[in-house]
């Protein structure tokens, strides 16, 4: 998988920008959100204050770590088997 450099960059660029980190460390987390398939999304609040959050498969939260965390919790709806183990359900 080829980086897209504009949107690493993009999303660095925001960061530094809006959170006022070092460049350095906002290509970094725009790095890691890019191998991790995260979204750098900027959201304005009804003031103007911009805030940066990251996004996966509809979580979205403000540091990277609690959404890679978040999509990687397994739910089990596997039903009795869940309970019972691999083999079929006999009603007991």
């Amino acid at each position: 998988m080829k980086p897209n450099k504009t949107t690493i960059f993009t999303s660095a660029w925001n960061l530094t920008k809006i959170n006022g980190m070092y460049f350095s460390e906002a290509l970094k987390l725009s790095w890691k959100a890019y191998k991790n398939e995260v979204r750098v999304i900027v959201t304005e609040s009804w003031n103007k204050i911009k805030h940066v959050a990251f996004t996966k498969n509809g979580t979205t939260s403000e540091t990277i770590e609690n959404v890679i965390s978040a999509v990687r919790i397994v739910v089990n709806n596997s039903g009795a088997g869940h309970d019972y183990g691999i083999g079929a359900y006999n009603g007991d």
